[in-house]
């Protein structure tokens, strides 16, 4: 949760992972949560070395 202020008021926002997933997977993409450190970063580098291999 992040809490910001847009023209003086404050605003409260929530990532809904379910969402972007829903987004991503629409777009033959892939969500990746960032929250879980370790894994975005594993996930990633596999995704740049089957690039590399083409």
């Amino acid at each position: 949760m992040v809490i910001k202020r847009y023209k003086g008021e404050t605003v409260i926002t929530k990532r809904k992972g379910d969402v972007l997933e829903d987004i991503a997977n629409a777009a033959s993409g892939k969500y990746i949560d960032g929250n879980k450190t370790e894994k975005p970063v594993d996930i990633i580098e596999e995704l740049i070395a089957k690039c590399a291999k083409k």
